[in-house]
């Protein structure tokens, strides 16, 4: 794996940083964009049920759940995770556009940021390095964290590979394949939380959490009767995410592709 030599004095210096911290796991920009971030899952929900459901928006909505799910097992283990600061702003702002300001989307990640993360999301401790990345952009990132892994003997969650065909390793200029060729662990969310927690329990949990720390977030709301209003759409999506439940009753969609 050729490295550029101010990525590797990058993550050496990084990966210490990552060890007094006493980081459990390094997770790419991609997962956290997938909670934050909830555009496409928006536009399937707020079109209605479907019985025509794609390999597209099963994929999308099964990949939002699993990172979901990842989050809730990092939470439920009180561990610690370290992220690109810089790289993961960058394409969130893409997406959620900050100046948007009637964009649901932006609203979401707002939510995410004030109400999921502090409030239901809590014992999760995620980090991220002052300017880990700086100017570093695409695969100069992609190397950064893969280094840095490296370095600090810590797995790997990317979804880098992972599309509606399934999970692949096969470009080797991709996360994926540079990470095995590099030794380090690699996983999708769904390949690191299997066996230690169970996702249907976790769906149910998240949601019960969710509903227990509502009435004390909204406390701090009172002047913004929108605010409950919010909170219950998202809800909705969460039940759409986790367990397929549509507006429509009687109606369920599958949440896994395996």
């Amino acid at each position: 794996m050729a490295v550029s030599p101010a990525v590797v004095a990058r993550a050496s210096e990084l990966a210490k940083q990552v060890r007094h911290h006493r980081v459990d796991c390094i997770i790419d920009t991609n997962v956290i964009a997938d909670v934050y971030t909830c555009a496409s899952i928006v536009q399937t929900y707020q079109a209605g049920p479907s019985t025509k459901e794609t390999v597209q928006t099963l994929y999308v909505r099964a990949r939002a759940r699993e990172s979901l799910i990842l989050l809730w097992h990092l939470h439920c283990s009180a561990s610690t995770s370290w992220s690109l600061p810089l790289e993961s702003t960058r394409t969130i702002l893409k997406i959620a556009d900050p100046r948007a300001a009637t964009d649901f989307g932006t609203h979401w990640t707002t939510w995410v940021v004030w109400f999921v993360k502090d409030y239901i999301l809590d014992r999760w401790n995620s980090l991220s390095g002052r300017d880990a990345n700086g100017e570093l952009k695409g695969n100069d990132c992609d190397d950064l964290l893969l280094e840095t892994s490296r370095l600090a003997r810590l797995p790997l969650i990317t979804n880098e590979g992972y599309t509606p065909s399934g999970i692949s390793a096969a470009d080797p200029k991709k996360l994926r394949a540079k990470a095995i060729a590099a030794g380090v662990p690699v996983y999708t969310p769904r390949q690191f939380w299997s066996g230690k927690i169970n996702p249907k329990r976790a769906s149910r949990k998240f949601l019960a959490r969710m509903d227990a720390k509502a009435p004390k977030f909204l406390k701090g709301h009172t002047r913004s009767p929108q605010v409950a209003k919010t909170l219950d759409v998202m809800r909705g999506i969460y039940q759409f995410i986790l367990f397929g439940l549509t507006s429509q009753p009687g109606v369920r969609l599958r949440v896994e592709r395996f």
